[in-house]
C-alpha cells in the first residue's frame, strides 16, 4: 500500500493488494493490527485479554480489492495511510453459491473495470489495513 507521500488509491476503483498488514477485532471488541505471514489464530494484543483471533479468512498473497475508504483519523497512529478494502473473487475461482449470498455482489467483467472474469465483492470480507 502506498505510503503517506506516495498517491492515495482511489474510492471505488479496483487494485491489486497484499494484505500483509491489517485491523483485527477479537470477542472483547479489542481492534489492533497484525503482521499476518500465515493463516490461523493470533492472540490478541490488548493487554490482559486471552481471546484468539482466526486470521484464516484473510486473503493471502496479492488479490484484487475493492478500495472502499481511506481512514485519516487514524494516520495519527502510524506513519502509513489505513485503507479500508472489500476484497473480490472471480467466479472461475468461485462456487456459484456466491451468486446467492446476501453478502456478496456480482461485479461483471468489462474493458472498462479491467476484470477477466465476472467477480463478487466479498463484502462479508471486508479488511482494514496499512
Amino acid at each position: 500500500m502506498p505510503r503517506n507521500s506516495e498517491p492515495r488509491p482511489k474510492h471505488g476503483w479496483i487494485y491489486m493488494i497484499n494484505p500483509y498488514r491489517v485491523s483485527l477485532r477479537c470477542r472483547n471488541n479489542h481492534i489492533n493490527f497484525y503482521d499476518l505471514g500465515q493463516p490461523g489464530e493470533v492472540s490478541c494484543k490488548t493487554a490482559n485479554c486471552n481471546e484468539t483471533i482466526n486470521s484464516s479468512r484473510v486473503f493471502r498473497g496479492i488479490h484484487l480489492y475493492i478500495m472502499w475508504t481511506s481512514d485519516e483519523s487514524l494516520q495519527e497512529l502510524s506513519s502509513y495511510a489505513v485503507f479500508t478494502a472489500i476484497p473480490l473473487t472471480s467466479e472461475k475461482d468461485t462456487p456459484k453459491a456466491y451468486e446467492f449470498l446476501p453478502t456478496t455482489y456480482a461485479i461483471k467483467n468489462s474493458s472498462q473495470n479491467g476484470l477477466t472474469y465476472k467477480s463478487y465483492a466479498l463484502i462479508h470480507q471486508i479488511t482494514t489495513f496499512v
